[in-house]
């Protein structure tokens, strides 16, 4: 008698069953944490535009001001003379929600030629376009330093 190698059709429909069963666990999963994600990414994105107005105050020995339009979601960086610098769009799944800025205009941040906020303390509050979701802050001390807060982890931050 010869010897078949090989699968029979059964063998391979259920370890196909299997692999679409892991598949769609795993898939749920990932879709269950992307919301999270953007926000940090948003929110790490606002940082970064932050610390350039702060950057480039320092290298050109001037105020940059960095405004944020909760409207059209957009933030922009501007010189002293108000030439814009940049202007960038927030992806559509973020809600800029409050701004705290300085105490001359609420949606402002002012840099000066050594870096450093002018005015008090403030924050840009931002949030995923459906509730239920945890919002990202991000802070910029009088003093020039910034930090990411997320809602639910009791004050931990990531600078």
């Amino acid at each position: 008698m010869k010897r078949q190698h090989g699968f029979t059709l059964m063998e391979l429909l259920t370890v196909l069953a299997i692999v679409a069963v892991i598949s769609g666990v795993g898939g749920i999963g990932l879709l269950r944490g992307m919301p999270e994600r953007r926000m940090m990414s948003a929110a790490r994105d606002i940082y970064r535009d932050l610390r350039s107005a702060q950057s480039r105050a320092i290298a050109r020995g001037q105020e940059i001001t960095v405004v944020f339009c909760p409207e059209a979601e957009t933030i922009t960086l501007s010189d002293a003379g108000g030439r814009v610098l940049s202007r960038k769009k927030l992806p559509g799944y973020v809600d800029l929600f409050e701004i705290r800025g300085d105490g001359q205009a609420e949606n402002q941040f002012f840099f000066n030629s050594r870096g450093i906020k002018t005015g008090v303390s403030g924050s840009v509050w931002i949030r995923y376009y459906k509730p239920g979701f945890d919002w990202r802050q991000v802070v910029v001390r009088s003093t020039g330093s910034m930090c990411i807060k997320r809602s639910g982890d009791n004050g931990k931050t990531w600078e």
